[in-house]
């Protein structure tokens, strides 16, 4: 059955993935652009937390595979998918609960290209930071982590390369705080009160 599935540079091109994680990450989800509320606030984070195990097995991805007709961003173990599917011959994505038919299955260009870089990590890496333009690092939760991680703690271009930032990379985030200062009456909609972090 694997073998019927596209290679990755059949199934996918790496700019049309790359322009769905984009779309998710950067907030925007051109279905809701046509009733955008203009009275709305949109808060959008610098990065974007994406696990990366698998929702079926539990461990990380070896090769991220997905149904191309699916709009969502995750992705699923292919060859956990294939070997718990294939007796059944029911090939229901794991995320979204559709179903789809084999032809359908693809390897995702850009979650594969970042697992195949994680495969001499340890297994208890599984999640990566994702910036709105497509860039990614592997998350570590301390200085300990970051250094055993090595490269795949800095941040990379959406093809894999190595980044070289000219803001410091190694900068910690601002974050903001936003509370609300009062119920507003107004037409204009809720005041909120945005104060920096320092």
């Amino acid at each position: 059955v694997l073998n019927l599935i596209p290679k990755e540079s059949d199934g996918e091109r790496f700019e049309a993935a790359l322009a769905r994680v984009c779309c998710h990450v950067g907030g925007g989800n051109s279905a809701n652009e046509a009733d955008s509320d203009s009275d709305l606030v949109e808060v959008v984070s610098d990065t974007f937390s994406i696990n990366l195990r698998c929702p079926m097995y539990g461990s990380r991805m070896k090769i991220a595979g997905r149904f191309k007709p699916c709009v969502h961003m995750g992705c699923f173990d292919l060859e956990v998918f294939v070997e718990m599917n294939q007796r059944s011959r029911k090939w229901q994505c794991p995320i979204c609960l559709k179903n789809y038919a084999l032809e359908n299955i693809i390897i995702d260009p850009y979650f594969n290209r970042i697992t195949s870089m994680m495969k001499n990590c340890g297994d208890e890496f599984t999640e990566v930071e994702v910036k709105p333009d497509g860039y990614w690092r592997v998350k570590a939760k301390n200085e300990s982590e970051r250094r055993e991680l090595g490269n795949l703690a800095k941040w990379h271009s959406p093809d894999g390369s190595l980044s070289v930032s000219t803001s410091g990379e190694d900068k910690k985030a601002e974050t903001l705080n936003v509370k609300q200062e009062g119920v507003s009456d107004s037409p204009n909609g809720l005041r909120l009160g945005i104060r920096k972090n320092r």
